[in-house]
């Protein structure tokens, strides 16, 4: 993973139920940022959006397996893409 991702964004990497997603770029902490939690099929099975520094997913419902977790910035046209592992507890 690039050095620089790890400056702008932090995931929690092993899910069991909630996802912490933190933003740790100033000019991001303001923006509309879209997200998607995608398969390795590339489907998503959850989007939506935030603004902030923080947030906090309930992933209870996707089942066990790798994942994708991809933030879009629409303003600056960049996307971030941090993969992630589902477990059950």
């Amino acid at each position: 993973m690039p050095k620089n991702l790890f400056s702008k964004l932090e995931i929690t990497e092993i899910v069991f139920d909630l996802m912490n997603v933190r933003i740790k770029c100033p000019s991001l902490k303001k923006s509309n940022l879209r997200y998607s939690i995608l398969n390795s099929n590339n489907t998503a099975l959850r989007k939506g959006s935030f603004v902030g520094e923080n947030i906090q997913l309930n992933l209870y419902l996707i089942p066990d397996g790798k994942y994708f977790f991809k933030l879009y910035h629409e303003e600056e046209g960049t996307e971030f893409s941090l993969p992630f592992l589902k477990k059950a507890i």
